[in-house]
This record gives structure tokens, sequence and C-alpha cells, in this order.
């Protein structure tokens, strides 16, 4: 005998409205609806060229080596350095 309750599950107005996207930011990683992450890539590549620009001014403008050694360690690495994710 089956004492479990039939439920019927009905979609409140809530859940009708929900809109069906082409990509999603999860932790800070761009993930499309087809599982690919070019869309991330292509962001992370035109920050970095940002950077890179902004890298160079500051050397034109007289910055040290060192200092943009520095910037670079901090601005570039921290956009790219995939193995901050699985640091203890």
């Amino acid at each position: 005998m089956d004492n479990r309750q039939k439920h019927t599950a009905q979609l409140t107005a809530e859940l009708t409205d929900t809109k069906r996207v082409d990509s999603i930011n999860i932790l800070g990683v761009t993930v499309t609806n087809t599982l690919t992450v070019n869309e991330h890539v292509d962001r992370v590549l035109n920050n970095c060229a940002q950077s890179v620009f902004a890298l160079k001014t500051l050397r034109a403008h007289g910055l040290n080596c060192d200092c943009l050694h520095n910037v670079f360690n901090v601005v570039i690495f921290g956009k790219t350095d995939v193995r901050c994710f699985t640091r203890a």
C-alpha cells in the first residue's frame, strides 16, 4: 500500500516570468548556454590588454622598472593566475 501523497507541481507567477539567458557569471567565470567559456576568455584578454596599455602609459611617464613589475604582478597575474583557485 502506497501512503505517499501525490503532489502536482504548479508554477508560481514568479517562475513563469523567468527569462532564458545566453550566458551566466558563476564565481567570476562567464559560462554560456553551450557550456563554453569563450566569452569569459575574451573579457579577460580585453581587460589584460587595457592593463598593458596602462602599464605602457606609466612607463612613458617615467615609472621605474621595479614599480612596473610590481604593478604587472598585481594587475595581470591577479586576472590570469588560475592557481589562485586551487590554493589551500
